[in-house]
Formats: structure tokens, sequence, C-alpha cells
């Protein structure tokens, strides 16, 4: 099967919907008894055309498409098919997203969320903050199999998966200087340009713009009181505050983490 757009891909479905409502029965059924004319297994038949399979994900998972349309073609449950095109994912380093090149939160923690949804079932499963795990789509299908759960957190939903025998695996990936800095978007010395140049100079160029206005437009008499509302003077006093007390909270943060890393 080929590529489907999104725009073919509504208007098909909107097409299937509008059947369905004009039907007076369920398709795969008896239009008089209602009864099931099918034993379930296979395609339904439309219009003597038989309907393929569709999976549908966003840019980074066009390949995991491929994989679970392969796997439901030889005969693998949709939700099965689904999951491990999914996996295709999980498991690709260079995809900063999920999984194994999943980066990681503030404490350089990777955690992972995943969740899973079966149709005819009604089945939900999923797991959030999961720490170890390289497949959580994995773990949040066997939630949904095997617990009286939908959502199981952090700690609880790695004992979980480790008791399903899921494989504990270190999640940081590691890589050489040229592919970090391909995977993140630039090189160290790009982005240190653009912290210690850039950023400062937009902000002078924004304060001395506000300052012109200021002064030429907003309070040309008493540009320079500082009680007055739109004077370049409260505007010193107000940002010469700000400074200070962001230089006195970033001393105490730091003086609090080398505390921390001391101990």
């Amino acid at each position: 099967m080929g590529k489907l757009s999104r725009r073919k891909f509504i208007r098909e479905a909107g097409a299937v919907a509008g059947a369905t409502a004009i039907v007076p029965a369920v398709l795969g059924h008896d239009l008089a008894t209602a009864k099931p004319s099918r034993s379930g297994a296979g395609p339904l038949i439309l219009d003597g055309a038989a309907t393929e399979p569709t999976v549908v994900s966003s840019e980074n998972g066009l390949r995991a498409t491929e994989t679970a349309l392969a796997a439901i073609g030889d005969g693998l449950g949709t939700l099965e098919g689904v999951v491990s095109g999914v996996n295709r994912v999980e498991e690709d380093p260079e995809d900063r997203t999920v999984g194994y090149g999943g980066l990681p939160n503030a404490l350089g923690v990777v955690q992972l969320d995943s969740q899973v949804y079966h149709g005819p079932t009604r089945g939900v499963g999923a797991v959030a903050a999961l720490e170890g795990f390289v497949h959580p789509s994995r773990v949040a299908l066997a939630v949904m199999r095997f617990t009286d759960h939908v959502l199981l957190v952090g700690r609880g939903a790695a004992r979980f998966a480790s008791e399903m025998g899921f494989e504990e695996t270190d999640l940081l990936y590691t890589c050489d200087v040229v592919t970090c800095e391909a995977l993140s978007g630039g090189t160290a010395m790009e982005r240190d340009v653009i912290r210690r140049f850039l950023a400062p100079l937009e902000f002078v160029a924004l304060m001395v713009w506000w300052f012109y206005q200021s002064a030429a437009n907003y309070d040309r008499e008493r540009w320079w009181d500082p009680w007055r509302t739109y004077s370049v003077g409260t505007t010193v006093v107000q940002w010469g505050l700000l400074i200070v007390l962001l230089l006195l909270v970033n001393r105490w943060w730091a003086a609090r983490v080398g505390a921390r890393e001391g101990k």
C-alpha cells in the first residue's frame, strides 16, 4: 500500500462514516436479520472491495508505519502490529523524542510515556515517567492486558515492567561530538554565540528603542522621573531592581547546588 496523504485519509474516512450512517445495518451483518454474516476474520467488504489497513503517524514515524503495515499483513493483530512499528522509533538513537534517543529531563534522567488503545475491546493501558526501559509502548500494552489499571507511573511502572520480564536498559545515549551536534541542532560554538552575543544585543536594542519612545513621545517633559509610568527613569529603576534580584537568586542557587554536589 502506498503513502496516504492526510487529506485523502480524512476524505475516505468521512465517506466510510457516511456510508455506515446510511446503510440500515452494521457492515458485515445480514441486512434482514442483523446477524453476523462473517466470522470476524479478514477485511470488511464494502461495495465488493476489501478495505486495506491504514496506519497514521507523525513525520518521525513514517518508517514505523511501514513496519506496522508489514506486521499486520503477516497476520499479526492490529494492536500488536502498531506497537511493533512504534518499537522501531523507540529503538532509534537518532530520534530525540522518545525511546533510546529520548532527551533527558532537567535531572539528566530519561523518562518515557506511552499509551495504547484497542477499539474492539475498549482496552486502555498507559505508563508515564518510566525509567530504564526502551519500549514503553510494550509495557503499556502489558498494563492493558494483565492488570486492572489504566495508568502506571514512575517507580510503580518500572517495577511492573521488571516483574513482566522486560529488560532494563540505560537510556542515556552517548554519541560522538559530530553526531551529538547534528542531533541537537547546531554546534556548541553556535549555541554559545546566541547565548553570549545575540540575546544580549537584542535586549540592548529593545531597551534603546523603549528609551527613545519614552523620551520622544510618551513623556517628553519628565522622562527622567522614576515615578512616572512611561518614563526612562522608571524603566531604569525597575530593570535595575530586577537584575539585582536575579543576580542574588543566581548566587544563592549556585551555592545551594554546589553544597549538594559536595556532599
